[in-house]
């Protein structure tokens, strides 16, 4: 699931640190797609699509934006 979206790496890193410091069970980390920018936090890891919308709802409940939404994306990280 996106969260958070950054042109640069290190501000989504510390996103990423933020939200792990406050809700760690959310697990957020960077992920993105390209190699570069956009840098995506992330939360909740892999998962099927029915896990990831439920996730979807607790992450919002948790404080995460309304935007917060599920993607799908293939090939390595």
């Amino acid at each position: 699931m996106i969260a958070y979206t950054y042109n640069r790496e290190d501000q989504a890193r510390n996103k990423s640190e933020t939200i792990a410091a406050k809700n760690p069970e959310l697990h957020p980390d960077v992920f993105t797609p390209s190699g570069h920018a956009p840098y995506l936090v992330t939360v909740g890891g892999v998962m099927t699509r029915d896990n990831a919308l439920a996730f979807v709802l607790k992450a919002r409940q948790l404080g995460l934006p309304g935007d917060t939404y599920a993607q799908n994306y293939s090939g390595s990280r």
